[in-house]
């Protein structure tokens, strides 16, 4: 009977062991658990965002170009694309000839330079180089041309009674330019010469006495 007893009682205390100290051992394995996960879930540390650069600062202004002698500016190397030098171009016709000089007009022209309406435009070529345009005008436009070609050129050097204005590139270069308007009272009219200033240099060494 006691050895019954024992092994009952053995049964039993093995199975209140088993009951207590299994879950107690459970349990302290969720808690231990649940520690390590705290701290693993714990806020990360903060990362040092990176400096922002410098804002930079205004450019600096473009230094402004140095200004033109008299507010000049460079005249037309020629006229409706043609340039000083080169030979007639295809369609124009020969309206006086002088010598090696021929002079020639265009049919397809438009007889307006800016807002000012004018009479004719006549090339004049030299051994068939262009080296002048003469253009005429009603005298009641003199002053709109003016205006026009000073906004174009800068301001002119002129006469003392303004009848006369010129505008001049400096140098003789082959794209050296001069301009001359000149009213012509008695004929009520007006008229401009734009020619290439190498040509007239050319022409002077060939004058006589030069």
């Amino acid at each position: 009977m006691l050895d019954q007893l024992e092994r009952i009682l053995g049964n039993i205390w093995v199975t209140i062991a088993a009951f207590i100290i299994g879950p107690t051992i459970l349990y302290l394995q969720y808690r231990r658990r649940k520690r390590l996960n705290e701290k693993a879930k714990g806020p990360a540390k903060a990362v040092a965002a990176p400096e922002k650069p410098p804002k930079p600062g205004p450019a600096p202004a473009a230094a402004a170009p140095p200004p033109d002698s008299g507010g000049r500016k460079a005249l037309w190397p020629g006229f409706r694309g043609l340039k000083w030098g080169q030979p007639p171009a295809e369609g124009m016709a020969v309206v006086h000839e002088e010598g090696e000089t021929r002079f020639l007009t265009r049919t397809l022209d438009e007889l307006r330079i800016g807002n000012v309406h004018v009479t004719s435009v006549v090339y004049s070529f030299r051994i068939d180089r262009l080296e002048a345009v003469i253009v005429d005008l009603p005298l009641a436009g003199f002053e709109l041309l003016v205006r026009h070609l000073t906004s174009e050129w800068g301001p002119p050097k002129s006469s003392g009674d303004r009848t006369r204005h010129v505008w001049a590139d400096p140098g003789t270069g082959p794209d050296a330019s001069q301009a001359v308007l000149e009213k012509k009272v008695e004929n009520r009219s007006a008229k401009l010469v734009l020619s290439s200033r190498a040509a007239h240099a050319e022409r002077a060494k060939t004058r006589p006495g030069a």
